[in-house]
């Protein structure tokens, strides 16, 4: 835009005005000046002109002026027919030349003089340097053209975009060609009186900082934060905005979110798995002792066998909800994972659609594989509930074990030997290539909001490869999915007997045993319990109370509750340890002490316990530290 337009004509008024000469007017003037007859004849050329073209007056004075280009002669031809029409030229930009060849930018305004008739005799030309104005402009437009930020000149009224930079068609994925000229509203999220408040805003500098969501040409949201100024531009309103894309930043804060929701999920879970635990502690230790007094014949010992097998799965399930809060060590052991499978499909049967058949399919010898057992039936939950949303109309889920042997003419990444495969195939919709590319990324998902945390595959595949093992996704539109999560297998045999299935230990006579907990119904199950196994028993509801037991009785071992308001277990069994050197102490507890943690050597049980853990618990505290133990 001309930075002359508004003083140069009437500085050239003056001084044509003047009553000199244009030799005289002109010759000191600041601004190349020259003066052409109706041939292109030079007629005059000042100092500045000599020095901004490298010619002198006495070589030019008389001949066609040699200033113009051969490309652009038949447009200075024209231009001289302008004025000499009687036409002002106002500030056209457009190139001269210099004695030495190069190309001299130039701005030029030029005006007809007339002799004392009035008649056009000659055109006076003034021609401003744009050497300087253009270098400045080409240093500009290379800063605005690699600022990290995308940069927008848009009119204030009709929203057209009228400038963009280099990273504002990239994030858009558009060339530049094709965002001029565009509309806000081809591209923003929001509704135009939203956007209109804020160029008012903006006008009304009130707001000069905000964030906005944009669609990119593939329809990728772009969330920006963006620094915006109105100006007067070319005679219209316009909004400069400078942009930083934000977008990366605002998928790691939601992901941190649900993250953290996640984590809350769980801790709430592990409580109520706690709780839960104390109350199944009481059921499983009643219905267990009822049992026992019912004797093998009783018409009613089936009922009360039930009622223990029903409160040793709700344990299970105290168990898994444990593990998702995160509050379950991890347990290694030698496990057929066909076994594990077969006892986890009452369970899936119940969590897919009736519409969606679930067949097992197990190979025919053990699949032994040494993992966590709570983690594989995560793998087994997390794969059987993906493939049922992955089938809202119905299908077939099918699970399948078996062993494979690799080698190295397999070309699987896993080392060579055996391994145990587990497969579970659905019917449904499948995946495209883009979602499978995707599929093991935490917190990606192509279910609706609420139906899925992104979680799934990528925990599975954690916990494979923390196991040594892998996981593969075959997929296609229309066709299904198949994940096969392939894991080393195990040498040594399954471990498949239950702790309180092993023979009870014997009660040793007159021992006194004191039993700490603060959960009532678990302090009398206990209580009953012990003194069933012929211990002479004591009970406390917390620290205080246990050290007041102490003071009067004589006391042996001491079972205590891990977590207990004020003064925990182990807190009170380090008190009560250095009063009393010969006290022996177990611990109890819903929660499973972290790996390496043991309460300063006691042992321990989890809850909820069965009769036998807790006779076997007291036993292990007797003899901890024995000669014979």
């Amino acid at each position: 835009m001309p930075s002359s337009a508004p003083s140069l004509l009437p500085i050239l008024e003056r001084a044509l005005n003047s009553g000199l000469s244009f030799q005289s007017a002109f010759s000191d003037f600041p601004l190349a000046v020259t003066v052409m007859d109706a041939d292109a004849r030079v007629l005059f050329l000042n100092t500045a002109a000599e020095t901004l073209f490298g010619w002198s007056a006495a070589e030019v004075l008389g001949n066609v002026s040699p200033l113009a280009p051969d490309e652009l002669v038949e447009q200075s031809r024209h231009i001289l027919g302008q004025i000499f029409a009687g036409e002002t030229i106002r500030g056209i930009e457009t190139t001269r030349i210099h004695k030495n060849g190069t190309r001299v930018p130039v701005e030029l305004w030029a005006v007809p003089l007339r002799d004392a008739n009035g008649a056009i005799h000659a055109s006076l030309g003034v021609l401003l340097d744009l050497t300087e104005r253009r270098r400045t402009l080409r240093d500009h437009q290379y800063l605005l053209q690699h600022l990290h930020d995308a940069v927008l000149l848009y009119d204030a009224e009709t929203e057209i975009v009228l400038e963009a930079n280099r990273r504002a068609c990239e994030l858009y994925g558009v060339t530049r060609a094709q965002l001029l000229g565009t509309s806000l509203a081809d591209f923003s999220t929001e509704s135009r009186s939203a956007r209109a408040a804020t160029i008012r805003a903006v006008e009304q500098e009130t707001v000069s900082a905000y964030e906005t969501v944009h669609r990119s040409h593939d329809g990728t949201l772009l969330h920006f934060e963006a620094n915006a100024t109105s100006l007067d531009y070319q005679g219209r309103k316009v909004i400069l905005s400078a942009a930083r894309d934000v977008t990366e930043r605002k998928q790691l804060e939601s992901d941190l979110m649900q993250a953290q929701k996640l984590e809350a999920v769980g801790l709430l879970a592990a409580g109520v798995a706690h709780d839960f635990s104390n109350v199944l502690t009481s059921v499983l230790g009643a219905a267990s002792m009822l049992a026992d007094e019912l004797g093998a014949d009783h018409p009613l010992r089936g009922l009360a066998e039930e009622i223990t097998a029903g409160a040793e799965r709700g344990a299970a399930l105290t168990q898994r909800l444990m593990s998702f809060g995160r509050r379950q060590a991890v347990e290694l052991e030698v496990l057929d994972l066909r076994v594990v499978v077969q006892q986890l499909t009452s369970w899936l049967r119940r969590i897919v659609e009736e519409s969606v058949s679930l067949n097992i399919v197990a190979g025919a010898e053990p699949a032994l594989v040494f993992a966590d057992r709570s983690q594989l039936e995560q793998i087994i939950l997390n794969l059987v509930l993906n493939a049922r949303d992955a089938m809202p109309c119905g299908g077939t889920i099918e699970i399948a074990t078996r062993c494979v042997n690799l080698d190295a003419s397999s070309a699987h990444p896993l080392r060579e030997g055996g391994h145990v495969e587990l497969r579970v195939s659905d019917t449904g919709q499948g995946m495209t290539s883009e979602t499978m590319e995707r599929a093991f990324t935490p917190f990606f998902t192509t279910k609706a909001p609420g139906k899925g945390t992104g979680l799934g595959l990528s925990t599975v595949r954690t916990i494979a490869r923390q196991s040594g093992g892998q996981v593969e996704l075959d997929s296609e539109m229309d066709r299904g999915t198949t994940v096969t999560v392939t894991l080393p297998a195990s040498s040594a045999p399954a471990r498949i007997t239950p702790m309180h299935a092993a023979e009870r230990p014997q009660a040793r006579a007159g021992a006194t045993v004191l039993v700490v907990e603060d959960e009532a119904t678990v302090r009398r199950t206990a209580v009953r319990i012990l003194k069933k196994a012929g211990y002479h028993v004591l009970a406390a509801a917390g620290a205080a109370e246990a050290r007041a037991r102490f003071a009067h009785h004589d006391i042996h071992v001491m079972i205590t509750d891990v977590m207990m308001p004020g003064e925990s277990g182990p807190e009170l069994a380090r008190a009560m340890s250095a009063a009393e050197p010969n006290l022996k102490v177990g611990f109890m507890s819903g929660y499973v002490p972290e790996h390496g943690v043991t309460f300063g050597g006691g042992p321990f049980v989890q809850k909820p316990f069965t009769p036998q853990e807790l006779e076997q618990l007291v036993a292990a505290a007797l003899s901890n530290g024995s000669e014979d133990a």
